[in-house]
């Protein structure tokens, strides 16, 4: 639950803000990074000093916090990581932002009530499309020239994300 609700506002707009090789892009994700920040800070704070109820009702888990179950709460953390993965430069990136937004209005339009415990499901699946899609694109390279000078040193190895679509 402090992942759901706490860490992932702030995790996807880090991640695409780091991603992102043009200023100009890390500059439009931003504002929406700072939102991140804000709610994890809020969202961390009142998980810690604020009762949650955490029941079973209609094959979901439901989990209730007088501060955090608001629509206006989830309207931000939507905007803040969808937001963020709509300015990508990578189409594959901007997809897995429209599919999160449809997975955020299935799931709010099945089981509002339910929704955390609905979208962690949902983003369970979401992760297959970072696996199939994403993960073959990047590029491993890794080069061993600590190898010959020590043989217990690690390789040192850095992912190479593809050049971004022009828009």
């Amino acid at each position: 639950m402090l992942y759901a609700q706490g860490l992932l506002t702030l995790l996807i707009p880090l991640s695409v803000c780091l991603i992102e090789p043009a200023r100009k892009r890390q500059l439009m994700v931003l504002p929406f990074l700072v939102l991140g920040a804000a709610l994890t800070l809020y969202m961390l704070w009142v998980l810690v000093m604020f009762p949650t109820a955490i029941y079973v009702k209609g094959h979901s888990v439901v989990y209730t916090n007088s501060t955090t179950s608001h629509l206006w709460m989830a309207l931000l953390c939507v905007i803040a990581t969808c937001g963020a993965l709509f300015l990508s430069g990578y189409r594959y990136i901007i997809v897995l932002g429209a599919v999160n937004l449809a997975g955020v209005l299935l799931t709010i339009w099945l089981k509002q009530y339910a929704f955390t415990s609905v979208w962690c499901a949902y983003a369970a699946v979401n992760a297959r499309y970072i696996r199939i899609k994403i993960r073959p694109i990047l590029k491993v390279s890794c080069s061993a020239k600590y190898r010959l000078k020590e043989p217990t040193s690690r390789r040192s190895c850095q992912i190479v994300m593809p050049a971004p679509a022009r828009r």
